[in-house]
Formats: structure tokens, sequence, C-alpha cells
């Protein structure tokens, strides 16, 4: 099976990059919102430290400067809470912006684990399937070599390097490795190895069917399945 790929990739990313633009323009409205928020709190310290250091003073002239001055911190102040009402609905619309790609994000995303896990229970499926698969032909070439039905043993271990080559065992893409799961891997080689040692005492107990068959193949290039078990029923005879 190819490697796994989500056909929504290029729009995730999209969301996802569009969800961290609207998640620093958030952060810059707080940041504004804040700054004028210590700016309050800056005039309410000074009006409090101001009046402590002129609470006992009977000089006029400094009652009036006094005064004055709480006059101008009263009037920053208002113009500041004009700003930080102000700034409080532009965090707000963009705290609300901020949610709407989150959840166009999210949603993707979610998609993205489904579509996930039905590719890997597909694969899991096919793995299985592709082990019990094996595992027949193996009890089938088993069971060929204890008839010495050779033709279909023959053609079922051939069936079975053909699977084999599947295997791939590992792929590289790119920098990624990827392994078939460990259970493919020690199956399949358990099941080639067995088979190879098999192949060989078969072929050394049956060295003469086998140089009938290379007569046969060197004379003519071709051979049917039922043309190589009359062959060796002909030689068993």
């Amino acid at each position: 099976m190819k490697k796994y790929s989500f056909e929504l990739e290029d729009i995730l990313e999209y969301k996802k990059f569009d969800q961290e633009q609207a998640e620093q323009e958030f952060a810059k409205a707080l940041s504004v919102e804040n700054e004028i928020q210590q700016k309050i709190e800056y005039i309410a310290q000074q009006y409090l430290i101001t009046k402590e250091k002129f609470k006992n003073t009977k000089d006029f002239n400094l009652i009036i400067s006094q005064n004055q001055y709480f006059n101008l911190l009263d009037f920053q102040k208002e113009e500041l809470l004009k700003e930080l009402a102000q700034a409080k609905i532009i965090t707000e619309q963009k705290k609300e912006i901020l949610q709407e790609k989150m959840k166009a994000t999210s949603a993707l995303e979610k998609l993205k684990e489904r579509d996930k896990e039905e590719y890997d229970q597909l694969v899991n499926f096919e793995e299985n399937e592709f082990i019990d698969d094996l595992a027949t032909k193996w009890s089938n070439i088993q069971t060929y070599k204890n008839n010495n039905d050779m033709p279909n043993y023959a053609i079922e271990v051939h069936s079975l390097k053909s699977d084999c080559k599947y295997l791939g065992f590992m792929t590289l893409d790119g920098n990624n490795k990827t392994f078939l799961s460990e259970k493919i891997q020690y199956e399949a080689n358990k099941i080639v190895q067995d088979c190879y040692n098999e192949t060989l005492d078969l072929l050394k107990n049956n060295i003469n069917d086998l140089h009938i068959v290379s007569n046969h193949l060197f004379e003519n290039e071709t051979m049917t399945h039922e043309e190589l078990k009359s062959l060796i029923r002909k030689e068993m005879c």
C-alpha cells in the first residue's frame, strides 16, 4: 500500500497558517489593551503618591498646583479609559476571528485523524490478509511435498516467491524510512528461509526431475503446467 497522504493536506496547512496570523493579531490587540491598562494604573499610583505627599500642606499655591495636577490626571485617565474601551472591542473582534480560524483548523485536523485511522485499519487488514495468504501457501507447499506432488509444489513455491517481492522490508522516501510491521517481517523471513531450505533439499533429492525439466525447456523454451506434470509422471513410472 502506498504511503499515507491526506488529500486536504494543502488546505490544512493553509488553515494552520491562517490561524497563526490570527493568533498574532489577537496577541497584538491584547498587548495594546494591557499597555493602556498599565498607563491607567500608573495614573492611579501618581494620584495616591501626590495626595500622600501633600496631605498636610497648608500652602495655598501648592494646594492649587495639586488640584491642577489631579485635574490633568483625571483628564488623562478619561482619555485612556476611552482608548481602553475601544481596545477591548478590537480585542474581542480579534478573539472571535481567531476562534473561527481555530474551528476551521480543528475540523480539518479531526477529519485527518479519522482518515488516518481508516488508513491504518486498512493497512492492518491487508497485512493480516497477506500473512494469512503466505501461511496458506506455506501449508500447501508442505502438503504437496508430503504427497510428492512436485508440479504443484513448484507452482506454489513460485507463487510464494512472487509474493515475497512485495515485502520490501524497508523503503526510502526522502529522509523518511518506512518499515513493514515487525510481525510481517518476522513471518516473511521465516517462511522464505524455510521455503529456501526445503527447496534446496527437494532439488537435491529430485535432481533427475530437474534435468528432465531443464532439457525440455532447452528444446522448447516454454512449458505448460500439464506438460510439467506429464514429464514428472513419466519419470516416476
